[in-house]
């Protein structure tokens, strides 16, 4: 059976998780158009040229919490071209405050995840923003953040 884009694209951005260092959580991101194009691909991990997470020894952990780069916001900072066709990001977990914010000011107008985090507030945001969220459940069913709606993909 063919797998819908929605399915697709989660895919990418959990085998994209594949490549996080952290310890804590791997978290994978895809940017995409409206056609369900990749446009940019990210995964949390320590920044470019310092060393990967230590473990419980973890220099990226300070009382704030994590302070390694996040899916998103390497999804974001990757992508070089036209900022204005990009429209979705779909992302393993669900996303924290920063990153609801750098969603928004990236003009995303749909979120997808599959794992929803403990902190919920960030997708009450996104919706409040006017960003649809979708959870995207295993079995390929879209389940709309806002309105509890289920579909197909």
């Amino acid at each position: 059976m063919r797998i819908s884009r929605h399915q697709m694209l989660m895919s990418i951005a959990k085998v994209a998780s594949q490549r996080s260092t952290c310890h804590r959580l791997n978290v994978g991101a895809v940017l995409s158009c409206d056609y369900g194009n990749v446009l940019s691909i990210g995964y949390n991990g320590a920044p470019r040229g310092k060393p990967h997470c230590g473990g419980s020894q973890c220099e990226y952990m300070s009382d704030k919490g994590c302070t390694v780069i996040h899916a998103e916001q390497n999804a974001i900072e990757h992508y070089d071209g036209d900022p204005t066709i990009v429209r979705a990001c779909y992302v393993t977990h669900s996303p924290c405050t920063t990153c609801a914010a750098r969603l928004i000011m990236a003009g995303i107008r749909r979120v997808y995840y599959e794992v929803e985090y403990r902190d919920t507030n960030p997708l009450t945001r996104l919706t409040k923003m006017g960003v649809e969220v979708y959870r995207l459940l295993p079995s390929g069913y879209l389940v709309n953040r806002d309105t509890g709606e289920v579909s197909a993909t």
